[in-house]
């Protein structure tokens, strides 16, 4: 998890303790009756690669492999209602986008929709089929080469790899999951110590990087 999110001395069980408090005040003082539901990533990314930390699970990046399991919420041990996934279902080659619904929800819109009428929720381009042949292409590639444990075999070596850099100077700490990872750079060890903005280091830093991370095969952002 990001060091610039910790309390000094604060563990990660009271991270997450202190934010889980913080969440149920604010629902108690806006009213539990106007909330309708509270959304979290498994592991955020373009936030700064934030793994959840310990006691609590944490974008739609996290899906089809990339963690070493089909779906974030497999690899944290969750059952969600609603699971959104975009880009990765196509394997980015065609636009399209899905939402996986639970029984206990759609056992609802069911039931109401045969007293009230269709719950007819879309739009004129939705399910193309042009994009949906590419994502059950893609689906049926993701089966066939065992996408998830080919993920699973060569993430420690990718992880142990960068994470060897740790000890920097310049780098506050190094976090991630599976195939996604985030590098936090810091002036100096200490977690609150960043470069002010207006240095541009961490472009100097990412302009540097992208051209060896390509010839590696690897991605990288910035």
């Amino acid at each position: 998890m990001g060091v610039l999110f910790l309390v000094s001395g604060e563990s990660e069980e009271e991270f997450s303790t202190r934010l889980a408090n913080n969440l149920e005040n604010l629902i108690l003082k806006e009213g539990p009756e106007t909330i309708a539901a509270f959304i979290a990533e498994p592991v955020m990314g373009a936030g700064g690669v934030i793994p959840p930390p310990a006691t609590y699970f944490d974008k739609v990046i996290c899906a089809f492999g990339r963690l070493g399991t089909m779906f974030g919420c497999d690899k944290y041990g969750m059952k969600p209602d609603l699971v959104s996934m975009a880009k990765a279902l196509s394997s980015a080659y065609m636009p399209i986008g899905a939402v996986l619904v639970s029984p206990e929800i759609s056992d609802v819109i069911d039931s109401q929709s045969n007293k009230l009428g269709v719950f007819s929720h879309g739009f004129t381009y939705s399910g193309h089929p042009v994009s949906c042949a590419v994502a059950l292409e893609a689906l049926k590639i993701y089966k066939e080469r065992n996408i998830a444990e080919v993920v699973q075999r060569i993430s420690p070596k990718f992880q142990n790899g960068l994470k060897a850099f740790s000890d920097s100077p310049i780098i506050g700490e190094i976090r991630g999951t599976g195939l996604i990872l985030g590098t936090e750079f810091t002036d100096n060890k200490s977690p609150n110590d960043v470069f002010p903005p207006e240095w541009g280091k961490h472009r100097c830093i990412f302009w540097s990087t992208v051209p060896e991370a390509w010839d590696a095969s690897t991605c990288c952002r910035g």
